[in-house]
């Protein structure tokens, strides 16, 4: 009998916001979001593969409108997120996988249409039609490109400064032969960074320069705060720390405002040190 009673009071409770007249929670409504807003770029991605896969253009259309505000906050992983998929669509293509590099093509198309959307930019929807029009000789040579960037990338991880200035210095020339700015000012920065490490400041500065020049007119804002970033690392070691701070906060400005939290951290860092180094000339 006691079961019984118990039994009955969980079945009205369950039942309680019926008989009172409040809405009962709606569990459909909730899987129909999880099926269109996401809470990371990864998760949009799995989400746009899904619609993709299902041939659901009404369903990819709600994804697209949901997760503005995601892109938004993310300018920075959705940027790096575009490119990865064009690498991989290019690679695909040229090793003759051309269903898996159609799919590709069609997640960074994705990505670039609900960035210009957020950033009322069209600096990603440019990249994909650029890459989509190249012919088969310029893919190729955008991959070897890469891949010499890369290398000259992993010379720089293990203090290879001069190697590093010898890949990417090849690289930025077959970048300039395909007309890929993007590319060449990448190597600017990274040849840059070699000669500040080498204590060749004019050079570095030049080359930050030069990068900064594409960047700009590209308006791509992560590579545009990385050489201003570098131009601040530059005036630091010359000893101009008030122009460095200065250039370490626009960078700053512009980490913050794509939501690149590791990079801003790193420009509050140099901030830090130079006034650490500032306070204790002054007790001196």
């Amino acid at each position: 009998m006691k079961h019984r009673v118990i039994l009955i009071i969980i079945v009205l409770w369950g039942c309680f916001p019926a008989l009172v007249g409040l809405p009962l929670p709606d569990v459909q409504d909730n899987k129909e979001e999880r099926l269109v807003k996401a809470d990371s770029i990864d998760r949009l991605v799995e989400l746009i593969k899904s619609a993709l896969i299902e041939k659901d253009s009404k369903r990819l259309e709600q994804i697209k409108n949901m997760n503005t505000q995601l892109i938004q906050g993310n300018l920075s992983l959705a940027i790096q997120e575009c490119g990865k998929y064009l690498k991989e669509s290019v690679s695909n293509e040229l090793s003759g996988n051309t269903a898996v590099s159609r799919e590709d093509i069609r997640i960074a198309q994705i990505l670039a249409e609900m960035y210009e959307e957020a950033e009322k930019s069209t600096y990603l929807s440019d990249k994909v039609c650029k890459l989509r029009k190249w012919n088969r000789n310029k893919k190729e040579k955008w991959i070897e490109a890469n891949k010499l960037w890369q290398k000259g990338y992993e010379c720089y991880l293990n203090y290879k400064f001069n190697d590093v200035i010898n890949f990417c210095d090849k690289s930025k020339n077959l970048y300039k032969e395909i007309r890929y700015k993007e590319g060449e000012a990448n190597c600017f920065y990274l040849i840059g960074n070699a000669h500040n490490m080498l204590d060749e400041y004019d050079k570095a500065e030049q080359m930050y320069k030069d990068g900064l020049i594409l960047i700009v007119k590209m308006k791509n804002p992560l590579e545009e705060a990385n050489c201003i970033r570098g131009l601040g690392v530059l005036n630091e070691m010359l000893g101009k720390y008030d122009k460095a701070i200065q250039l370490y906060n626009d960078s700053l400005a512009i980490y913050r405002r794509i939501n690149d939290r590791l990079r801003a951290a790193r420009c509050l860092f140099n901030i830090g040190a130079i006034n650490k180094k500032l306070s204790k000339s002054l007790c001196v």
